[in-house]
């Protein structure tokens, strides 16, 4: 469906994508149960996101090109939830709703400047024209090139501690040896 490019910002940067991800996040815990369940949909959500991509990459229509990578990054959270987290998940769509919707309004932007021209490939030269509105799709892309790991900080401060060696042990037995370590 199409439609102006602010309710194509809002519709692909919050509504669409909000409501499958935050449902499965809610119910993580029912999918948590089996193990079968989280497999099918890591795997669901993988194929989507790379299959949504690569459909991107055939589109000439820079709408549709937005469009096919909110598909992506749809699949890209729900592999999030199928592997068990639903922080990440929830951390990506929070961050996608306002990089999507800046590409979107960018774009509006630039069809704008193009006399309704909606083709990719009738758009060049757009960085001297209209140096802030690149500048805005740089900070808007940014996010998808950039390689975040929220989670590694706080992983040093966590609960979860390393396995340790065991240290019981008979009376008069020899130590383990190192070559295969016993761990608990």
């Amino acid at each position: 469906m199409e439609g102006p490019t602010p309710v194509s910002a809002l519709i692909h940067a919050a509504t669409m994508v909000a409501a499958g991800v935050y449902m499965l996040v809610r119910v993580a815990f029912l999918i948590g149960l089996s193990v079968c369940a989280q497999d099918v949909i890591a795997w669901i959500g993988g194929i989507t996101a790379l299959l949504a991509a690569l459909m991107a990459t055939q589109q000439d229509d820079i709408k549709r090109v937005l469009a096919y990578s909110t598909l992506s990054q749809l699949g890209y959270m729900v592999m999030a939830v199928g592997l068990a987290a639903g922080d990440a998940a929830m951390y990506h769509l929070f961050t996608h709703a306002f990089f999507k919707a800046l590409l979107f309004l960018g774009s509006g932007a630039v069809i704008y400047a193009c006399h309704h021209e909606q083709d990719i490939w009738k758009m060049g030269g757009l960085l001297k024209k209209m140096p802030i509105t690149a500048a805005t799709f740089g900070i808007g892309t940014s996010p998808s090139w950039r390689c975040r790991r929220p989670a590694a900080s706080s992983a040093r401060n966590s609960s979860c501690t390393p396995p340790t060696r065991t240290t019981t042990r008979s009376s008069g037995s020899p130590p383990s040896s190192p070559s295969s370590p016993p761990f608990t």
